[in-house]
């Protein structure tokens, strides 16, 4: 996309107020999960279903800063990034552009989810800032397996989450495992892992694909490979390869196969 600015709606012809109840009530009713934030970062209202989606302990308070609202693992990232987020947010309002960001965080069950978080600023007919609209998403990878279970009837594999948790294995060999089941080589694989900033030679690579067989009780590299499918590792991203925070990928949808 380049340097391209993407321009969303600047000038609605409702007052603040009327915009909030018609941006909660359309969320309502298509089902998407949005918050509505003024300048300075305040929470203006939300649609009833982000407790589920970003798994928070309590709903956000009406007035109470998104920066200070530590109900759940992304708040506390906004809370911690708290003067990246307003440059952020001002940069949206000058520039009167929607930007993309990848949230990373950690969520009540000390698991790390990435979604993806769309902000549009919304202006009135005379140029007035009324709000930031931030809608959320979940980010994942399409398996190539399940798109064509879609769409050519191929019999592709379903994520079976409860097999999925079964298996205990340490962190070196999930990120062994997601990347050897993308199709990269053993040296690829400890060229990536070293990258990322994890020594592993290539010999270490192959003992822990010995292991994972014994582990996933397979016989050769292409039956793990198959089974890591079955399962869902190959878009089960490790946790080391998504730091923590919010970062602008406004210029990378497509590099990130965002959609």
């Amino acid at each position: 996309m380049g340097n391209r600015t993407i321009v969303d709606i600047t000038a609605i012809d409702v007052t603040k107020k009327d915009y909030i109840f018609w941006s909660i009530n359309m969320a309502k009713t298509l089902g998407y999960i949005c918050v509505l934030v003024d300048s300075f970062g305040n929470v203006l209202d939300y649609s009833p279903n982000i407790k589920e989606f970003l798994n928070c302990e309590k709903l956000p308070e009406i007035g109470s800063s998104i920066c200070q609202n530590s109900i759940c693992g992304l708040f506390t990232i906004y809370e911690q990034k708290k003067d990246l987020l307003m440059t952020q947010h001002d940069e949206i309002i000058s520039k009167k552009s929607k930007h993309i960001f990848l949230e990373v965080f950690q969520d009540i069950n000390d698991v790390r989810r990435s979604i993806i978080s769309y902000k549009t600023p919304i202006f009135d007919v005379n140029g007035n800032f009324i709000a930031i609209h931030i809608q959320y998403k979940n980010f994942s990878v399409a398996r190539l397996a399940n798109l064509g279970a879609k769409f050519f009837q191929t019999g592709g594999y379903p994520l079976n989450r409860d097999e999925f948790q079964k298996y205990e294995l340490t962190r070196t060999q999930k990120m062994v495992l997601y990347l050897y089941a993308r199709n990269y080589s053993y040296t690829d694989v400890s060229i990536w892992l070293s990258r990322f900033g994890y020594k592993v030679s290539p010999a270490a690579v192959n003992k822990h694909l010995h292991n994972l067989k014994n582990i996933f009780g397979v016989e050769s590299n292409e039956a793990l490979r198959d089974m890591s499918f079955k399962l869902g590792y190959d878009v089960a991203i490790p946790a080391e390869f998504i730091p923590l925070g919010s970062w602008d990928i406004s210029n990378d949808v497509f590099d990130l196969w965002l959609c």
